[in-house]
């Protein structure tokens, strides 16, 4: 017997539940594959210093894209960042690694105060609602969404500020 993820219902995670299968006969010309660790829609990231195939899998690809996002848009110490649709997996990253690269305080906007409490415990400052409205003015905006609405947001930056937009970057 083998463990696998099931399909049960389309949608959100609910739908799917771990279960116990057979493990797979091959056939004539085909070769079963132990896999060791594997991420639901993830990249392959290649590790170095000792990080297991579990803890690489967790890291899968947002994490490398939030991590250039910010370094494509020179980000550093003290620069204020608002992180528009922070909620996914990019945003979250990019979360966490402009408040541990010592950002001067870390915005996001999401749809709902539950995610935003969440943000909060990873290191945002600041909780918008998804129009971003406010006062302030930031160094550096990592938008995520994209959209109609996008335009709106270039008003936002600090004189000298930068945009990532559509974040689909190769590192």
């Amino acid at each position: 017997m083998v463990r696998a993820v099931a399909i049960q219902r389309f949608g959100n995670p609910d739908g799917m539940a771990l279960v116990e299968i057979a493990a797979p006969e091959p056939e004539a010309g085909q070769v079963v594959i132990a896999i060791e660790a594997i991420g639901v829609g993830g990249d392959f990231v290649e590790l170095s210093g000792g990080v297991s195939s579990v803890d690489a899998v967790a890291l899968g690809g947002p994490v490398p894209v939030a991590h250039f996002a910010l370094q494509h848009a020179h980000f550093k110490t003290g620069d204020t960042v608002l992180v528009r649709g922070a909620a996914g997996s990019i945003g979250i990253a990019a979360v966490e690694i402009a408040a541990r690269g010592g950002a001067g305080a870390v915005a996001v906007t999401t749809l709902s105060a539950q995610w935003g409490e969440r943000l909060r415990a990873l290191g945002a400052t600041e909780v918008l609602d998804r129009s971003g409205k406010g006062d302030a003015a930031y160094d550096l905006i990592i938008d995520i969404v994209g959209g109609p609405d996008l335009p709106d947001f270039i008003d936002r930056l600090a004189p000298n500020g930068r945009l990532m937009d559509g974040i689909v970057l190769t590192p």
